[in-house]
């Protein structure tokens, strides 16, 4: 199916209902266009695959399910598992999980190149807790788009309805997950996703 631009965020970025937004944006230009085609490649090469995010974005860790290979590309209803530094929460066994909801791909069309994911805060899918493994309520999302605009670049993050979990089987981890969300919510997580932004453009 081939989407419009509006189409395709709509497709993709959730309403926010409850909890923080987010919205980020970079960008970066080019002087030919067979190189910013080339570089809009690369850059969709990465996003498909979690395991290269960690070497352009500090802080939490990536990998597929627990799989370490940067070259696993991502599909529909993978799950990640996300590292961050400090105790992990209990319902997932010490990680952070999300799970992929959708992912359109629409790179070779000539009118609106794009590539996005969206991901849902999810329960350890190893695991016969399903509460949400992850330090934002149930419902929580990110979105990461990429696409091309004649001889521009532009890369796109969306957080929606961040509320911390703290409603799991553990105090202690309702604990860690009302601290790891604050900080995300007071900047932290955005500096880590303009990293991720900024990494994904770069040549």
């Amino acid at each position: 199916m081939k989407y419009s631009r509006q189409d395709f965020f709509a497709a993709l970025v959730p309403g926010n209902f409850k909890g923080k937004e987010v919205t980020l944006s970079e960008s970066i230009g080019d002087e030919e266009l067979q190189i910013a085609k080339d570089n809009f490649r690369q850059a969709v090469n990465t996003l498909l695959r979690p395991g290269k995010w960690n070497d352009i974005a500090g802080g939490a860790k990536f990998s597929i399910r627990g799989d370490n290979k940067s070259e696993e590309v991502l599909y529909e209803k993978d799950f990640i598992r996300i590292d961050i530094p400090g105790p992990g929460p209990s319902n997932g066994d010490g990680y952070d999980w999300v799970v992929v909801e959708k992912i359109i791909d629409q790179s070779e069309d000539e009118e609106f190149p794009a590539v996005g994911l969206l991901l849902k805060a999810s329960a350890d899918p190893d695991s016969t807790n399903n509460q949400s493994a992850h330090f934002f309520a149930e419902g929580a999302s990110s979105t990461i788009v990429i696409f091309r605009e004649s001889n521009k670049i532009i890369a796109q993050y969306f957080g929606r309805n961040e509320e911390p979990n703290i409603h799991t089987d553990s105090i202690i981890t309702n604990i860690r997950n009302t601290m790891v969300a604050a900080g995300a919510m007071l900047g932290l997580s955005e500096v880590q996703w303009s990293a991720l932004l900024k990494g994904l453009l770069n040549k």
